[in-house]
């Protein structure tokens, strides 16, 4: 099966997050849209990057947004700036503060533009604890040929079988992003996240929904 035009995207979402991981010190606003070619953030406002550090009980890497030349993240190591908005709150919940600034056209494009950042989290670098939120997409399809999930030696038979495509659907003024993930205490995930559009070009996430293709559980408890 050839990639659809989202898988296409996201396996360029990808390489880039990939890129930006190696390169710390970019400022990321820039580099990131260009690939995000449908959103694009207010003037004056840019987007870095946290990556995951080794310690502790556990740590996450998110993109962040700011206002101004400096970098306040980066002006303070050692804590966060409320200055500093992040994608999603506690158990994936979308945070509004980070998407703001943020415009978005009004397409299945866009909509699956913004599902891309919104998932960036699960797929940046994290640290023990911060496991938890891992996710495997398969945007490009061959690479679920004899899938072997973490912590298993066996592979799933005919995995790539149970893999569907994303797809965007969009009615009114809202569309309904699909899409298929691994993570290794839920198995195969098909979620489904709303995405309203507004008027100036803002947008809201509404409350997802998640159905399990092939259940899955690693049985690691960190």
């Amino acid at each position: 099966m050839n990639m659809n035009s989202f898988e296409s995207k996201g396996v360029e979402f990808a390489r880039k997050i990939d890129y930006l991981v190696k390169r710390k010190d970019l400022k990321t606003s820039d580099s990131l849209l260009k690939v995000l070619d449908c959103i694009k953030l207010e003037k004056g406002y840019h987007m870095g990057l946290k990556v995951a550090r080794e310690g502790g009980l556990g740590d996450e890497s998110y993109f962040y947004t700011y206002c101004g030349n400096e970098d306040p993240f980066k002006a303070d190591k050692t804590s966060m700036s409320l200055s500093i908005h992040t994608p999603n709150n506690s158990f994936g919940r979308p945070n509004a503060a980070f998407y703001k600034n943020f415009r978005v056209e009004p397409s299945e494009m866009g909509a699956w533009q913004i599902y891309l950042l919104w998932l960036a989290p699960t797929i940046l670098p994290y640290w023990w604890h911060g496991g938890y939120i891992a996710r495997e997409y398969f945007f490009h399809r061959e690479k679920a040929d004899g899938f072997i999930p973490d912590w298993s030696h066996d592979p799933i038979k005919n995995f790539q079988e149970k893999i569907p495509q994303p797809i965007v659907t969009i009615k009114d003024n809202e569309a309904v992003v699909i899409c298929p993930y691994w993570n290794n205490w839920h198995g195969l995930v098909l979620e489904s996240t709303p995405i309203a559009f507004k008027p100036d070009g803002k947008f809201a996430i509404k409350k997802q929904r998640h159905k399990v293709l092939y259940e899955y559980n690693c049985g690691i408890v960190f």
